[in-house]
């Protein structure tokens, strides 16, 4: 895999471990659970987590990069409540983390940067953003 579904994918295996949100890499969900999924949001199951790179800062000669990470979280229904307590629960996975290993990805550290609610989808769920810089050590071929 590739560096930025290495890392996508870490986030979501410990999101997996560390909340009640489930991560499947064939994106296979009973419509009861909380599922996890790298990109665009799909439309089932109803709660859903989608995790989305899109942006990075890279340090043109050292192996120090941050990768911003949309963690994009979506309720079973139009009360706000279930979404927030998601949110909150991959705050706590998620902010401050660091030294791990995602895979052959390090993570330096973990912080939040911003939320923003984001309203009713067109199925009638409630959407909110919460955004995360990652702090990771990217090592590449110009790069120590």
């Amino acid at each position: 895999m590739g560096f930025t579904t290495d890392l996508l994918t870490g986030v979501a295996q410990l999101l997996d471990t560390e909340t009640d949100a489930v991560w499947d890499p064939y994106g296979v969900y009973g419509v009861d659970q909380i599922g996890i999924v790298l990109g665009i949001p799909t439309q089932s199951p109803d709660s859903l987590i989608a995790l989305a790179a899109y942006g990075n800062i890279d340090d043109p000669a050292l192996a120090d990069s941050t990768v911003q990470v949309q963690v994009r979280l979506r309720g079973p229904d139009a009360d706000p409540r279930p979404a927030d307590d998601l949110a909150d629960a991959v705050f706590d996975a998620l902010q401050g983390k660091h030294g791990v290993m995602f895979g052959p990805v390090r993570l330096v550290y973990a912080r939040r940067s911003s939320t923003f609610p984001l309203g009713i989808d067109g199925n009638g769920r409630q959407e909110r953003s919460d955004n995360y810089n990652l702090a990771v050590h990217r090592p590449s071929p110009h790069r120590d």
